[in-house]
């Protein structure tokens, strides 16, 4: 079996609030999970890089996109 797994260092600073379920500890009991598993040797890690206006694009609105780069401009 082989399971991709994207993910950078950077995502352990992501903290949008104790409710969001993108969190820290998430991502760890992602990671503890794949021992638990046993699945730590299936991980393949997949290099992130930042995607471009035209690939958020195919998932997400024009508006949408233009509200994150704002709320982004304002340190958000």
């Amino acid at each position: 079996m082989t399971i991709l797994f994207a993910t950078h260092e950077a995502y352990l600073d992501h903290l949008v609030g104790p409710s969001h379920p993108e969190r820290p500890e998430r991502l760890g009991a992602v990671i503890d999970g794949t021992r638990i598993a046993d699945l730590s040797d299936a991980l393949v890690p997949v290099i992130v890089r930042p995607a471009t206006v035209e690939q958020l694009l195919r998932v997400h609105t024009n508006d949408h996109v233009e509200r994150v780069r704002d709320v982004s401009r304002l340190g958000g």
